[in-house]
């Protein structure tokens, strides 16, 4: 994977991807945890 890719490993766009990748999995993760609480208050 590293001699194929045009951009280097360290590059802001991957660091972005990556850093987007974390940030959706602790979004889900939230909502998994919040979801029985709403419907609970319901």
């Amino acid at each position: 994977m590293e001699g194929k890719a045009k951009t280097p490993a360290g590059s802001p766009v991957a660091r972005g991807k990556r850093s987007l990748a974390r940030k959706s999995t602790a979004v889900s993760q939230a909502v998994q945890l919040m979801y029985p609480i709403c419907l609970s208050l319901d």
